[in-house]
């Protein structure tokens, strides 16, 4: 593992985390969302256009929820009680209550989709109490033809946000820091270099875009209080000028499915079937990197296209979550 700079002092490994328990999902998981309250995670199931609910207790999908449209996104409630959707296939939002014994899903228009002639993408809540939401025009591509809009999520209200910045597309993504404060944004671009920004929430701004080159399918994460992207393979430091950024590569490969610790001070790679933690440190000056520990995953390669791994999700409780193609594996301390 390396991070263009050379590790402090010699790697003492760690024994990585037993897996928990397993389970089958035979459907690409396109998003989710982790309800501590219930311990339980949300699946995005766009091909079978329903949320499956995998209680991490048990490691067992427990309910599947029917969704009317095509879902683009979803994320809990700042309270827990509902969950939200965000449809890629009508100007609709979803609700759904989860302290109901009856959990269908309450849609709503999204007026201002309809006012920009556009669909929403994703969206993800925010601590003001507002969802944030990416559009893209229904027509035409490149610079211009991405938009965002805010929805106060207790009155309803929406606000077509001016961004402040020239070029948003008609693929951008989102990516929410622990405490919500922060969103990143990814914006994707056929014409010009992919970068990514920060949305602070509390004055409704867009700060300085940092270049992450030609990740347009890398995942995004932020750690809990929006100090530190993981962008792919890309670290970056939100606080430096101009953000200070390294590329984390494993045995000389950039991994396929990354994701950073909550606290930023860890990362998570997967590459092939091989799972790496590396312990990152921004020194002010310089990342330091520390390979912490690695172990293989179980993966099924008898299949036609054999199975892939596609997310990783740490847990606030150090619970490591990891979903390919085929089955979700819980990791961590029983």
């Amino acid at each position: 593992m390396a991070c263009n700079d050379e590790p402090s002092g010699p790697a003492v490994p760690d024994d990585p985390p037993p897996i928990i328990g397993s389970t089958e999902i035979q459907s690409d998981v396109h998003d989710m969302a982790y309800d501590p309250a219930r311990n339980v995670l949300y699946l995005a199931l766009p091909d079978q256009s329903e949320i499956a609910v995998l209680d991490l207790a048990l490691m067992e999908l427990v309910d599947f929820i029917a969704v009317p449209f095509g879902i683009g996104g979803l994320d809990m409630s700042l309270g827990g009680d509902s969950l939200i959707l965000v449809s890629r296939t009508s100007n609709e939002l979803g609700f759904v209550d989860l302290e109901s014994d009856t959990r269908t899903v309450e849609v709503e228009q999204l007026e201002s989709a309809a006012t920009l002639t556009a669909h929403p993408l994703t969206g993800r809540t925010l601590a003001t109490g507002e969802l944030l939401v990416t559009l893209a025009l229904n027509s035409g591509s490149g610079c211009g033809a991405g938009s965002f809009v805010l929805v106060d999520l207790a009155s309803g209200d929406e606000e077509i946000l001016d961004p402040g910045f020239d070029c948003p597309t008609e693929e951008m993504r989102l990516a929410v820091s622990g405490d919500r404060t922060n969103a990143l944004v990814q914006i994707v671009s056929d014409c010009c270099v992919e970068t990514v920004r920060m949305y602070d929430a509390s004055d409704r701004t867009f700060g300085d875009e940092f270049d992450v080159g030609e990740r347009d399918d890398a995942p995004l994460s932020v750690n809990d209080d929006g100090s530190v992207l993981l962008v792919g393979n890309r670290l970056i430091a939100v606080a430096s000028t101009p953000g200070a950024a390294v590329d984390v590569t494993v045995s000389g490969d950039a991994p396929t499915v990354t994701a950073l610790g909550p606290q930023g001070s860890d990362a998570y790679f997967i590459r092939g079937a091989r799972m790496h933690r590396v312990e990152v440190t921004y020194t002010g000056v310089r990342w330091v990197s520390s390979p912490s520990w690695s172990a293989t995953l179980p993966r099924n390669v008898s299949t036609v296209p054999p199975e892939e791994f596609r997310w990783i999700k740490v847990l606030p409780d150090g619970r490591i979550v990891v979903i390919s193609t085929e089955r979700v594996h819980l990791l961590g301390e029983g």
